[in-house]
């Protein structure tokens, strides 16, 4: 990957691509569903989706602005996952106000992933049930539509220490994975 970035006295900006490969060795999706292709052919689809290897490209882009008391920061990144279903955006909108010891901040988050999770259940005859449940439940754990809310405080109390006091709000769409972990993994 490569990065850029700018700055001057009251503003920071950075981009960087970064493009990487992602295998699995011993595991070839197309030849362990070879069998049921004739019956199934939704299983050709789940192939090449979860194949052996694919090419992942991750773009993002920020700013930061620390003006006085105040610091705004913000990032999106672009996901490109061929062959493992997860295009898709992320971002963020970070506000904090120094006051003293103490920095109220808020933080506005957003997750859209393009994929869609529509492959056809086997037919009961090949007994690929459980098999499609858990392909099911690992494409809904790659997508992340969500939309997060924080609010909270940093309290400085010593040279290089503080605590920080934060609350989480998430809203997930029906079908979606999360990105933060939930104790229910089926949305």
């Amino acid at each position: 990957g490569t990065g850029v970035s700018w700055q001057n006295n009251h503003l920071q900006l950075r981009a960087s691509v970064t493009t990487f490969d992602v295998s699995f060795q011993n595991f070839d999706s197309v030849e362990l569903l070879q069998p049921v292709l004739s019956v199934w052919p939704d299983a050709q689809r789940i192939a090449e989706d979860f194949q052996a290897s694919s090419n992942w490209l991750y773009v993002t882009m920020g700013a930061f602005w620390p003006q006085d008391q105040w610091k705004l920061q913000s990032e999106v990144a672009l996901i490109d996952a061929a062959g493992r279903n997860t295009e898709g955006v992320r971002a963020y909108f970070h506000a904090a106000r120094r006051l003293g010891d103490f920095q109220p901040f808020v933080t506005f988050g957003y997750a859209r992933d393009d994929n869609a999770i529509d492959y056809a259940p086997p037919p009961p005859q090949i007994g690929a049930d459980f098999f499609f449940q858990g392909v099911l439940a690992l494409s809904r754990s790659i997508r992340h539509n969500q939309r997060s809310f924080s609010a909270g405080v940093r309290w400085d109390f010593a040279p290089q220490k503080a605590f920080k006091f934060q609350c989480d709000r998430f809203w997930f769409e029906a079908g979606s994975g999360a990105i933060q972990a939930r104790p229910d993994t089926i949305y």
